[in-house]
């Protein structure tokens, strides 16, 4: 027979792993919702902005964007605090970024974050 543990006077606590699994709800609808406003700021466009190789210019991608880019990311970082903010991910077409998490792309930064595939300092 069951022990009924509301007729007690102090009550079991809800178990870690129920409080652990909350916590990674309620982050994720936080990531998700954040994840949305960056969709609709690109209008559903590549928001990469690239320096070209030879011509030395600014470009936007432009293509059709697929997956959203957190630009602080790390093993349990990605998705919390200033890390799920719409202003720290970018709206990027599959290409994009596949060269951008395979290291071909880096970031120069700026207030608009640029990427370059070349390795040299592009401030020169």
């Amino acid at each position: 027979m069951p022990i009924d543990y509301s007729l007690l006077p102090l009550s079991k606590g809800t178990p870690a792993k129920l409080l652990k699994a909350d916590r990674t709800k309620a982050r994720d609808k936080v990531d998700e919702a954040e994840s949305a406003k960056v969709r609709a700021r690109s209008k559903g466009r590549c928001e990469v902005v690239w320096f070209g190789k030879k011509a030395r210019k600014v470009s936007r991608c432009g293509k059709r964007a697929s997956e959203v880019h957190h630009l602080i990311g790390g093993h349990g970082r990605r998705g919390r605090g200033i890390s799920a903010k719409a202003e720290r991910k970018i709206h990027a077409c599959q290409e994009c970024h596949s060269k951008i998490t395979g290291h071909v792309l880096r970031r120069v930064g700026g207030e608009l974050p640029h990427w370059t595939d070349e390795y040299e300092d592009v401030g020169k």
